[in-house]
């Protein structure tokens, strides 16, 4: 995922570039790829979500990353099989970014 937007809060996150990899068992970990130095100082590379809602070709998780003072509520939408966009908020700070999707677990809905 790319960042491409941010409240101001957020905004030394913008053009951030990670990997986030999800297990079977809801945990996931994050790889920064590229963007501003020092862009994530204070948040842990890894966590549990858990899909909570499924819109059209939208899907809805709350994620708890390890360290964060408050859950966040992500929604993915797949806009193919391999690209989407995403949108976080914890209720007050939010990122927007672009998604490529590598892929998606064999029991994820078929879109």
């Amino acid at each position: 995922m790319t960042i491409c937007a941010t409240s101001p809060s957020n905004a030394g996150m913008l053009h951030l570039t990670a990997r986030h990899t999800f297990a079977a068992d809801g945990t996931f970990h994050s790889e920064l790829l590229g963007g501003p130095a020092g862009a994530m100082p204070d948040v842990r590379p890894a966590g549990r979500a858990e899909l909570i809602a499924e819109q059209g070709e939208a899907l809805i998780f709350r994620s708890e990353v390890d360290g964060a003072e408050r859950p966040s509520t992500v929604m993915l939408t797949l806009h193919t099989a391999s690209a989407g966009e995403v949108f976080s908020t914890d209720g007050d700070a939010w990122v927007r970014g672009v998604a490529a999707i590598e892929s998606l677990p064999e029991s994820a809905h078929d879109h």
